[in-house]
């Protein structure tokens, strides 16, 4: 297996390793690790919790990771089936029928184009009479 880690981030990694065996009392396991790592003295206090705090970022990294995908997979599955809730709705609901809610007015011909804006609250028609609104 390749390494990925930089010189340094391996010092680091080992001091914080050995660390963590010192806090806990595993001191043959702290022994073996050091003779095995080359690591001569006492380890920095700069170093305590080190593996604790690295270790709870990626915890929390894989959750958010976890939830991106799951939204990822919702909007994959909105997009493939046209629209947020039309499984969720029967034809009859998501069909319009009359009466009507709203009603476009100032345009002259008939409308041939409504486009709403993904984010904000916003709507613009455009119209066989070549005007367009907002």
């Amino acid at each position: 297996m390749k390494m990925v880690l930089s010189q340094r981030q391996r010092e680091e990694l080992n001091k914080a390793i050995a660390d963590y065996l010192q806090s806990n009392g595993y001191n043959e396991a702290l022994d073996a690790f050091k003779k095995e790592a080359d690591m001569p003295g006492d380890v920095d206090k700069k170093y305590a919790g080190l593996l604790e705090k690295k270790w709870t970022s990626v915890i929390r990294l894989q959750k958010k990771v976890n939830e991106l995908e799951g939204k990822l997979s919702e909007a994959e599955k909105e997009y493939i089936s046209g629209a947020p809730t039309r499984e969720k709705r029967s034809p009859s609901e998501w069909i319009p029928r009359p009466p009507e809610k709203y009603e476009l007015t100032g345009h002259r011909a008939p409308v041939n184009r409504v486009i709403f804006h993904p984010i904000y609250s916003l709507m613009i028609s455009a119209s066989e009479d070549a005007t367009v609104k907002v």
